[in-house]
């Protein structure tokens, strides 16, 4: 299952969702099924958080600073491809398969788990370790 295309991710019901080869199915369907094509995980989640597309606009990786997120993530790779390209859910789907998460530069984390309550609590972990290290990086300016 994946939102359907256009879907208001504020207000999900029974029908903001369709299984994943209908045709009105979300523009992320192809890095969705990829990563359930690389990886033994059964859920996959994609989000917009404000943290980790702020940080994604100037870094390529995501190193957490925070105890979570150095133990259950570790380095994040922000990838740039272009949206909706055949490189885009390449690379996102070669890194989700690896580490069960990534971030998409200026849009948004993919996490994946073993349920939705695995992947939900590691894209959480993510957008919280990119919250933390936005506000540590202000205490080193004047």
């Amino acid at each position: 299952m994946i939102t359907r295309s256009g879907a208001n991710l504020n207000s999900l019901s029974v029908d903001s969702f369709v299984e994943i080869e209908h045709l009105s199915a979300s523009r992320d369907r192809l890095v969705h099924l990829k990563i359930y094509e690389k990886s033994n995980y059964n859920a996959v989640i994609h989000g917009h958080g404000v943290f980790n597309v702020v940080l994604s606009l100037k870094m390529s990786k995501i190193v957490p600073v925070d105890l979570e997120g150095k133990l259950f993530l570790g380095e994040i790779s922000v990838i740039s491809e272009e949206f909706g390209s055949q490189g885009y859910a390449e690379r996102i789907s070669e890194e989700v398969s690896k580490k069960g998460v990534a971030i998409a530069k200026a849009h948004g984390i993919y996490a994946a788990g073993k349920d939705l309550i695995e992947a939900f609590n590691r894209a959480c972990y993510a957008e919280h370790s990119c919250e933390v290290l936005y506000y540590s990086s202000l205490l080193d300016k004047p």
